[in-house]
C-alpha cells in the first residue's frame, strides 16, 4: 500500500490515502521488460469533472514496458512507459452545487506516464533509483477534459532480502495542472512493496 496526497485547489497537501498496487512483468535477458498494472486507491481528494469531492474511490488498470536506454559500470538509465484508463468514483452527498450545477459522483478516462529511470547498484544486494515522470490524464466521461498534467520527480531504492524476494521504497513529489486550474496541484506519494523475483531477485533491481 502507499499513502498519496494530491493537494486541493488551494495547494495545501491532504491526508494520506492508502492504496494497493498489483503487478506482473516479463522481463527480457537485456533487463527490458513488460508488464501488467492494477492501482486500487482510498481516495480521500479526488476531482470529479473539476469538482473537488472527498471519500472517493480509483481504479487503474495499466499496462507498461521499460527499455534500456544507456549503461556503464553497473549503472544504467531505462525508459518506462505506462498507459491504460482509469476511473473514479465518490459519495456526492448535495449532487448540486448553490448555483444549480450538477456534481458528478464517478468519472472516467485514460493516462499515460513516460519515465527515464536511472539505477545505480548499492552493494551487492541493493540498488537507488532516480528519474523523472511525465504524466497525462484526459477525462473522457461525464465531459472531455484535461484531468492531469504533470511533472514529478521520482526516488528509490531497491533491496533483495533473498534470492527470491525484493523491498522496494519509492517516493514520487512534484506538480500537477488540470481541469483549467481547478484540478490538483502537488503530488507527494510513498510506496513501500514487496516483489517476487524467483531466483533473480539479485540481478534484477531496476524499478
Amino acid at each position: 500500500s502507499s499513502p498519496a496526497s494530491p493537494s486541493g485547489s488551494s495547494g495545501a497537501v491532504s491526508p494520506a490515502e492508502p492504496r494497493i498496487v498489483a503487478q506482473a512483468r516479463l522481463r527480457a535477458p537485456s533487463s527490458a521488460w513488460l508488464g501488467a498494472e492494477v492501482r486500487l486507491g482510498d481516495a480521500r481528494a479526488l476531482y470529479l469533472d473539476g469538482w473537488p469531492v472527498s471519500e472517493g474511490r480509483s481504479l487503474s488498470g495499466l499496462v507498461g514496458g521499460s527499455a534500456p536506454l544507456a549503461s556503464s559500470g553497473g549503472a544504467s538509465i531505462d525508459l518506462q512507459v505506462h498507459g491504460g484508463l482509469r476511473a473514479l468514483s465518490a459519495e456526492v452527498p448535495s449532487p448540486e452545487d448553490a448555483a444549480g450545477a450538477v456534481i458528478p459522483g464517478q468519472s472516467w478516462g485514460w493516462l499515460v506516464e513516460v519515465t527515464p529511470m536511472g539505477t545505480l547498484p548499492l552493494g551487492a544486494r541493493g540498488a537507488a533509483q532516480l528519474g523523472w515522470t511525465a504524466m497525462y490524464a484526459q477525462q473522457r466521461s461525464p465531459s472531455v477534459a484535461t484531468e492531469t498534467l504533470g511533472q514529478v520527480l521520482v526516488g528509490g531504492y531497491t533491496l533483495a532480502v533473498t534470492d527470491d524476494v525484493q523491498v522496494h521504497l519509492r517516493l514520487e513529489t512534484g506538480g500537477l495542472f488540470g481541469f483549467d486550474g481547478d484540478g490538483a496541484k502537488v503530488l507527494t506519494r510513498a510506496t513501500v512493496g514487496v516483489r517476487l523475483v524467483p531466483g533473480q531477485a539479485a540481478s534484477w533491481l531496476n524499478h
